[in-house]
């Protein structure tokens, strides 16, 4: 009985053991892992600077122009910003997602639009200077991040300004 029971326990240990071995390793694909280290989108450039710029006078936008430099289609996943005092809009042709801000303050939607080879879009950005209130004023420096599928890492666009009473 004891040579039962010992056999019992083993065997359902080693399924225990295989199990967990496939859910930690057999059940990940290896291609939908794929993270490449850099992106294929090239904005025309990657930072804009506006200046000094006064608290009173209100918003400020800027469009960023990024193009999907690869051979294929490529899909942005989602777009926030480093600040709630920053918005960002994704326009794509005659469809426009957004605004977005910063990731942890608001919910994030998921974008998933399809990038064609070749194809551009816009990245509108927003800032406010009065949201800071006085504590606001001087130098700033705020991002803008583009999540893309299959990239480590999100492409970074950069704003600044001088905020002026």
């Amino acid at each position: 009985m004891k040579a039962k029971n010992f056999i019992i326990v083993g065997a359902g240990i080693l399924i225990f053991v295989i199990f967990l071995i496939w859910l930690v390793v057999g059940s990940k694909s290896e291609t939908a892992n794929i993270q490449w280290e850099t992106s294929f989108l090239a904005p025309e450039e990657i930072a804009h600077d506006f200046g000094k710029i006064s608290m009173s006078d209100g918003k400020v936008s800027y469009e960023f122009i990024v193009k999907n430099q690869a051979q294929t289609p490529t899909k942005i996943k989602r777009v926030y910003t480093s600040c709630m005092c920053t918005q960002a809009e994704f326009i794509l042709g005659w469809k426009t997602f957004g605004p977005f801000g910063m990731l942890g303050h608001s919910i994030i939607p998921s974008i998933n639009q399809l990038i064609e080879a070749g194809e551009k879009f816009i990245i509108k950005v927003t800032f406010d200077p009065a949201a800071h209130g006085p504590a606001g004023l001087g130098e700033m420096k705020r991002q803008v991040y583009i999540e893309e599928e299959g990239v480590k890492d999100p492409l970074i666009l950069n704003i600044s300004a001088f905020v002026q009473p």
